[in-house]
């Protein structure tokens, strides 16, 4: 690819079209330009031909720098979204282009050629990183509920699942969003799951971690107050004693940060006796009724029910569903799929899935996910 100096915009596009079509912009880029520059420091008029002012070096110079931040954003997502004629990125590379040029004495100092040399190698390598597959690969964020998606319900993700999704995170970025709190999230992904990935969302997103700091933590009790918690418990326990079922163990809620998760048979149960009340759960509709009941004694809470895994469901305040978690990313990415099994009204990946910042894909099992994840993201990149 040989560009004239003299033509900033020729320049820039040139480097968006061959990234696009998978050159290596930025060697070729160097390349062109290191030729001349060469050419100007020897006075080498015949290579840089008369009608290149010598001025042109400084303004192309510094438009270019003041081009970098406009193309980061455009040149990458015209790239992305398959803008594929040199038109549209022609476009994309001509803005910010004005730019006052230097005092004509400084302009020919040798420290100004060198300061140039630097600044415009730089400039065309940032272009070219912003128009590259992996930085627009960057702005795509792909999003996992855990169970049922990721693992079976409530067991460990298998080593095929963890290989996968390494493999996942050298292409795209990739976040976790789970209803459980993060204790049972590392159980089923890993110890220090917060870390591994570069986005994990404990309840909903009521803890939140990007790249294992936290980034924000709400709470249920200051939320709702003392005594509408008391007084919700309360009813909520009077109904599991009532409630005929095969079997009953302990823990009928569980106190969360961001929300309560109740359980008619217990958290203590078995996998088996888990198993046997999910499918008693399908026929009899045991939370499906309960859920019901408190919305209806409870409509003036502000809450929100959702039903998801095998044996519980959640409370928490209109609004904390795991859509909540999109605040902490959506600004910062094009496009974010999000996956997950529960995806019907009530269950509680509903929210996300249907979400207008989202693009939702429901899937059945962990071999499913990984089916639809190749078939959505990778294939395509």
């Amino acid at each position: 690819m040989r560009a004239r100096r003299g033509d900033g915009a020729s320049v820039c596009a040139s480097v968006c079209a061959s990234v696009a079509r998978g050159g290596g912009a930025a060697r070729e880029a160097r390349e062109a330009l290191g030729d001349e520059d060469d050419a100007r420091e020897r006075g080498d008029a015949g290579r840089l031909g008369a009608r290149v002012p010598r001025g042109a070096n400084a303004r192309t110079v510094r438009c270019a720098r003041v081009r970098c931040s406009a193309m980061r954003a455009s040149a990458s997502v015209a790239v992305a979204r398959g803008a594929g004629d040199a038109k549209t990125r022609m476009r994309c590379a001509r803005k910010g282009e004005k730019k006052k040029v230097p005092p004509k004495k400084f302009r020919h100092s040798s420290t100004h050629r060198r300061r140039r040399r630097r600044h415009h190698r730089r400039a065309i390598s940032f272009v070219a990183h912003s128009c590259s597959p992996s930085f627009v690969m960057s702005r795509t964020l792909a999003l996992f509920d855990v169970d049922g998606t990721l693992t079976v319900p409530r067991k460990e993700a298998d080593d095929v699942m963890k290989a996968f999704m390494r493999a996942l995170k050298t292409k795209v970025t990739v976040g976790i969003v789970g209803g459980s709190d993060l204790v049972k999230i590392s159980e089923q992904l890993g110890e220090g799951a917060e870390k591994e990935y570069d986005y994990l969302f404990a309840e909903n997103g009521l803890v939140a971690f990007k790249h294992g700091e936290l980034l924000a933590k709400q709470s249920l009790k200051a939320f709702l107050g003392e005594d509408k918690l008391k007084t919700f418990l309360n009813f909520v326990l009077h109904y599991v004693a009532d409630l005929d079922i095969p079997i009953k163990r302990g823990t009928f809620i569980e106190f969360r940060a961001g929300m309560l998760n109740v359980s008619p048979i217990g958290r203590n149960c078995s996998q088996e006796e888990r198993d046997e009340f999910e499918r008693f759960d399908k026929e009899a509709g045991v939370r499906a009724k309960m859920v019901e009941v408190l919305r209806e004694k409870f409509a003036d809470y502000g809450l929100t029910y959702s039903i998801g895994g095998q044996i519980s469901f959640d409370v928490f305040p209109q609004g904390w569903d795991k859509t909540y978690c999109l605040q902490f990313v959506e600004k910062d990415f094009d496009v974010i799929h999000f996956f997950g099994d529960k995806t019907y009204k009530g269950g509680n990946d509903h929210e996300i899935f249907e979400s207008e910042k989202t693009i939702g894909h429901t899937v059945t099992s962990p071999e499913d996910t990984r089916k639809q994840v190749t078939e959505h993201i990778l294939d395509k990149l």
